[in-house]
């Protein structure tokens, strides 16, 4: 890849050429403005401009026989690449729909039953896409629906990843789907800690003209956004026959924004039947002003508190701190992260916005570190291939760009999800939110905080957000410093500092079932729990949880956490210390005893 090329991939391409002094020494940079990753991904326009090829590019992703590296012909195209000879699609065989609770004449269309490369039964699901209104049938949400397996519950809960503009798939095929297919992984496999086996999950690229979504955006704010989403969603309740199901809403990242939004028009709505809303749960959090309170002020705090993983020298450190005095950061953090607040926080007075802070963090742990990842900071070199979204780098880029054809880019894929071939598939779209340029990443909505995300919690009572310890991106001080700042159930803030330990009960499933399925029983200890793994409060209706070992994708890298976030959100449990267990209609209190 070409230099330029790279820079593009890794979402610098706007930074133009260094100067000698940011090139060559730690001490004298200050980046002056925001580096968003946003300037990299495609755009809407460029997305629908750009459709999958009917044609398989040739040796690119044959997953047959044989193992050869030879020049694709005919039917297969031409070009080299990295193959397994000539791909045989597998005859589909008879399935047994008699005990699918949502097949109907209505539904069957997007019933799907298997997906190229997935070599087990994943049970009863559906995909497609549903317009929004009806009158404008080129507006539409593409979704997966997986209902839960075993006994029936009458629940939903919807799944959406952020961005503005990534693919919900990332969720359905690396965090809590019945599909686990990791960076590195040659194939796909099973995802024991899968959210289907307590819940309906729905998985939805929204806003339009996100992932497999189609039409023309046209939302200029979160609140925008809200509202198509509730539109969108009455539609596919009435396609599946579903009528007053207790409803939750996740998400992650700029679902931070999504989540709460959606949650508040859901009870604005006053439809139970509808939008019974019951609970809301956000990861890696954007709920905040992201320039700030979510950004340049923790962006040191954080640095320092993980500088085994940044590696900065005692001058480096020296330096930073400097900078982070002279543009007011110093001192604001250090007034308003306490417990309890000392009052509301003035965002942007006393603050120098034009200190970057954060940009010279992650650049100077870039120098040190070529493959260092704000989403995970314990990356290191080299990166596992993505042959799933093209995760390069820090960002998500098209399978053109680094030479791949990738899985949900493929015309067998696309046409067992029943996505549209209108479009190309990318990870992440830019400009599917058009609000004035002035405003963050083009949404003209306030922060969830000022509003809506007060009242999600103040009506449920049941709101849970967790951040990543290892999330250099959105760290946990940016979301609790924000939360410090937003006021529910009568009182500013958390009171007290979070301590209670967050205490993982349940066994181990991923490496306990491959130890066995080779031969090779695991040592004792593989099966009881981890243990401490984090610190959590609750507060008011809100729980914040501190995840150990889990960056910016929680669910992907702590899967037992996050069942029990999802145990807590449904009402199975109350609490997440030592002596805290779960309890479900059965009366079945053992830990992760609907995962065995």
């Amino acid at each position: 890849m070409k230099p330029v090329a790279l820079l593009a991939a890794l979402g610098i391409a706007a930074l133009g050429p260094l100067t000698g002094a940011q090139a060559s020494t730690d001490a004298a940079t200050e980046w002056k403005f925001p580096i968003d990753p946003l300037w990299s991904w495609p755009t809407v326009e460029e997305n629908n401009a750009a459709p999958p090829s009917l044609e398989r590019r040739g040796g690119d992703y044959g997953h047959g026989k044989g193992h050869g590296k030879g020049k694709g012909k005919e039917k297969h195209g031409k070009g080299k690449g990295n193959g397994h000879g000539k791909c045989k699609p597998k005859p589909e065989k008879p399935v047994n729909t008699t005990c699918f609770r949502y097949y109907k004449d209505c539904t069957k269309d997007a019933l799907t039953t298997s997906l190229p490369d997935i070599d087990y039964d994943f049970g009863e699901m559906y995909s497609g896409n549903i317009a929004i209104n009806p009158s404008k049938p080129n507006d539409t949400l593409f979704y997966v629906f997986k209902p839960k397996d075993g006994a029936p519950v009458d629940e939903l809960t919807i799944w959406l990843t952020g961005g503005p503009g990534c693919s919900s798939l990332f969720g359905f095929m690396r965090e809590i789907g019945p599909i686990m297919w990791a960076e590195g992984q040659i194939k796909a496999r099973e995802n024991p800690y899968a959210w289907s086996k307590l819940t309906n999950v729905l998985f939805v690229d929204q806003p339009v003209g996100t992932g497999f979504s189609t039409g023309t955006p046209t939302a200029k704010s979160s609140a925008d956004v809200a509202v198509q989403f509730a539109d969108w969603f009455k539609e596919f309740q009435n396609k599946f026959g579903i009528k007053n199901y207790r409803i939750f809403v996740t998400g992650e990242s700029y679902g931070g924004r999504w989540v709460p939004y959606i949650s508040a028009e859901f009870l604005n709505r006053a439809d139970k039947a509808t939008y019974d809303l019951k609970g809301s749960l956000i990861y890696s959090a954007s709920i905040g002003d992201e320039l700030s309170q979510q950004d340049n002020l923790p962006a040191l705090p954080f640095a320092k508190r993980k500088r085994d993983y940044y590696a900065f020298p005692d001058e480096k450190i020296a330096s930073l701190q400097a900078q982070a005095d002279r543009c007011g950061f110093t001192a604001w953090f250090d007034k308003y992260m306490t417990f309890p607040p000392p009052g509301p926080q003035p965002v942007g007075e006393g603050l120098n916005q034009a200190c970057y802070l954060s940009g010279e963090v992650m650049f100077s742990a870039v120098k040190r570190n070529v493959c260092f990842d704000q989403n995970n900071i314990n990356r290191q070199c080299p990166v596992p291939d993505d042959e799933v979204f093209g995760l390069f780098g820090n960002n998500f880029v098209p399978g053109s760009y680094i030479g791949k054809t990738l899985y949900f880019e493929r015309p067998e894929v696309v046409k067992a999800l029943h996505a549209p071939t209108s479009k190309r598939f990318t990870m992440c779209t830019r400009g599917v939110l058009v609000g004035a340029d002035d405003a963050w990443r083009n949404d003209e909505s306030l922060p969830p905080t000022q509003h809506v995300l007060p009242q999600v919690i103040d009506a449920t009572q049941r709101v849970i957000m967790i951040n990543g310890d290892l999330d250099g991106n959105i760290p946990p001080e940016g979301t609790l410093l924000a939360i410090q700042n937003m006021t529910w159930g009568g009182q500013l803030g958390l009171q007290s500092k979070p301590a209670d330990t967050f205490f993982v009960q349940m066994m181990e499933r991923q490496f306990i079932d491959l130890t066995f399925s080779i031969g090779f029983p695991p040592p004792a200890p593989f099966f009881g729990g981890q243990g401490p793994m984090g610190t959590y409060t609750k507060e008011r209706g809100l729980v914040w949880v501190h995840q150990l070992q889990a960056g910016h994708s929680v669910p992907e890298q702590q899967g037992r956490a996050s069942v029990m976030h999802l145990e807590w959100l449904l009402g199975h449990r109350e609490g997440f210390g030592p002596n805290d267990q779960t309890a479900y209609t059965d009366g079945d209190t053992r830990p992760g005893a609907r995962f065995d």
